[in-house]
């Protein structure tokens, strides 16, 4: 753990937030259930990994095969998707560097970008339900033909999202960025972004999933 989790007055998730959130992949783990994102049962379960990854909150691997997968997650307990807000800013930040870093990986599917946060619901579904899409889609080409057939709610969420790329692509180069890189950089990042709605006091909806490994008494019947 390379230092402490983020606060929420920095716009983190706080300690506790982001225990709870590292605990249900723990239990996936020692229950031998997959995690949202990992097509395979985790080996480990990290927290604060900045060292090794930009999006460094939670990270949940696999080494056993041939090659490395990994769910790297931030973790916010509340997130506004407007370009404006300084937590999404930051986290779509972290987004932008993970495509720098681990780029082939992230698009050969082996790397997933996550976010984890309790509200505001309605966006967050909007922004998973933008991903799935464009996580079927073959290319950027593919993805912007599909868009028009698109609710409002997916057609806001890109905007909020590609003008916040635009916005951080910009500040690394004196010249606005290409529209062009600006979309495929977008889309690399909906594409594999798993979005997680995570309650911060009831009953996670990711419980039932490890209740087939809960040991139940006999039936007395």
């Amino acid at each position: 753990m390379s230092r402490g989790a983020s606060s929420i007055g920095s716009g983190g998730g706080g300690t506790i937030y982001e225990y709870r959130v590292a605990a249900l992949d723990l239990v996936g783990l020692l229950c031998g259930v997959q995690v949202p994102g990992l097509d395979v049962v985790p080996d480990s379960v990290c927290l604060q990994k900045a060292n090794d990854f930009p999006l460094d909150d939670v990270v949940v691997l696999n080494r056993q095969g041939s090659y490395e997968l990994a769910v790297q997650r931030q973790v916010k307990r509340t997130l506004e998707m407007v370009s404006s807000s300084g937590p999404w800013r930051k986290t779509m930040g972290q987004c932008l560097a993970s495509l720098e870093s681990f780029g082939d990986e992230i698009d050969a599917d082996r790397h997933r970008l996550g976010l984890t946060a309790s509200g505001p619901t309605t966006g967050l579904e909007a922004l998973r339900d933008l991903a799935a899409s464009a996580a079927a889609q073959k290319s950027v080409a593919d993805f912007l033909q599909e868009m028009p057939r698109l609710g409002q709610a997916y057609h806001r969420v890109w905007k909020h999202l590609t003008q916040t790329v635009s916005d951080l692509l910009a500040e690394s180069d004196d010249n606005a960025p290409e529209q062009e890189l600006v979309h495929r950089s977008a889309y690399r990042i909906a594409r594999r972004l798993v979005v997680q709605i995570e309650p911060t006091e009831q009953i996670s909806p990711r419980y039932p999933l490890c209740q087939p490994w809960v040991r139940r008494p006999a039936s007395s019947g």
